[in-house]
């Protein structure tokens, strides 16, 4: 059972708290209501107290060192000796102690951001927004957009902006478009043109204040080296191979024999036959037997 964990079952009692006094409220059982008061108190300083231990081992990891020596620094800090932020000051990564002058600002962020939902999409940011803050001009996009150009946490930003002015609803960063009151120190006011910088000026301020720095990595510049470029080799001169003509073949052409003239036959025409007129007529003789 981890740090974690326990810092859940303990929201989840004091939800089921705050239920059981405001039935003990419609019932009118005064006597309910302290007790439950009483319960709540003692649950709000554990949940306080694993907070506190949770940020000293956020603390610890993020600057390479103990959670003792996270401890000791506090100690020092106490006594007035400056060894850097407190465990309790250092939220998600990041150094808020100098954001304001209340002595329970971090306090108050944090229990903001245990209580805040995840969130997936732009659309998601706008619904808690206009939630907690009815009309704000905030807009998921906004918070998004200057959260990736300074690579910070939007819902430690979020938080801030919640706490500071609900989102610029109310005090003064509702009217100089602030909702995270960068600047506004009470006796001085910060103006931005728009809601849009007035984020991004959230996002800027957490940038500057790292519990851990993140370094970039070195730009390494390799020289530019030209290609070399050799000489086209000359072209070879090639020689054209030598025709050599085929012989032609002489074609013989067969001359056939003359034709032999065969004598055609003479035809000799035949005698006609002559009839001798005898001026009478040819009588039959008739010769008895």
């Amino acid at each position: 059972m981890n740090i974690d964990y326990l810092t859940q079952l303990l929201t989840n009692r004091l939800a089921a708290l705050a239920l059981a006094k405001d039935q003990a409220f419609q019932s009118g059982d005064l006597e309910r209501i302290n007790t439950v008061d009483i319960e709540i108190a003692d649950v709000t300083n554990t949940l306080g107290q694993l907070r506190l231990l949770s940020n000293i081992n956020i603390a610890a990891a993020a600057t390479n060192t103990t959670a003792a020596q996270i401890v000791s620094t506090g100690l020092d800090a106490v006594q007035n000796v400056v060894q850097g932020p407190s465990a309790g000051a250092i939220i998600n990564g990041y150094d808020i102690s100098a954001y304001a002058t209340d002595p329970l600002y971090e306090q108050k962020v944090q229990n903001i951001l245990d209580a805040m939902p995840l969130f997936v999409t732009a659309d998601d940011i706008d619904q808690y927004i206009q939630t907690t803050a009815a009309g704000s001009s905030v807009t998921g996009a906004m918070i998004l957009t200057s959260a990736a150009q300074y690579a910070i946490d939007s819902r430690l930003m979020i938080a801030i902006m919640q706490n500071d002015s609900q989102f610029g609803t109310q005090g003064v960063g509702a009217r100089t478009n602030n909702p995270g009151n960068v600047g506004n120190t009470g006796t001085a006011e910060q103006m931005f043109p728009s809601w849009e910088e007035g984020v991004g000026a959230v996002a800027s301020w957490l940038s500057r204040h790292r519990a851990v720095v993140i370094a970039e990595a070195p730009i390494v510049v390799e020289p530019v080296v030209e290609p070399v470029v050799e000489p086209a080799p000359a072209p070879k001169k090639v020689r054209k191979p030598k025709v050599v003509p085929e012989p032609v073949e002489e074609i013989v052409v067969d001359v056939p024999p003359p034709v032999e003239e065969i004598p055609l036959p003479v035809e000799v025409p035949l005698p006609t036959a002559t009839t001798t007129p005898t001026g009478t007529d040819d009588i039959t003789t008739t010769t008895p037997a």
